[in-house]
């Protein structure tokens, strides 16, 4: 009697364990469709940057080389995000920048900035545009 009541509760056991993984799925279902909208929205985004980029170069065109003139000004263009969807994204271009030591420490570079958040983090900077 003993074992086959062992048994019966094992099998419960294994029953509850199926519910417990069945919902799991079930949620990581929804989270994959979740996922799979942010991707198609962070694509779309990536696209308008790579659009607004191309923009901005066809009426400000120079080389991407680090080429010294003494008439011509150096310009950073900083793109940020405004609406913090993407986590530390503003925190990211800021740190990639400040680690590009022969342009940041630039003096005489001219920063533009799009987006009020990493704006925000460079307003002690004289070299800001605005």
């Amino acid at each position: 009697m003993s074992k086959k009541r062992e048994l019966k509760e094992r099998v419960e056991s294994l029953g509850d364990i199926r519910d417990i993984l069945a919902a799991m799925k079930n949620l990581s279902v929804v989270e994959v469709a979740k996922l799979n909208r942010f991707i198609a929205t962070q694509r779309q985004v990536v696209r308008d940057s790579e659009e607004a980029t191309a923009d901005f170069l066809s009426f400000f065109p120079f080389s991407l080389e680090i080429q010294e003139k003494a008439d011509s000004q150096r310009i950073c263009l900083l793109l940020g995000s405004e609406r913090g969807f993407c986590g530390g994204f503003n925190d990211l271009v800021l740190r990639q920048f400040k680690s590009l030591e022969e342009i940041s420490q630039n003096p005489e570079l001219a920063i533009v900035v799009i987006g009020g958040r990493l704006a925000a983090k460079l307003t002690d900077d004289p070299r800001v545009q605005l």
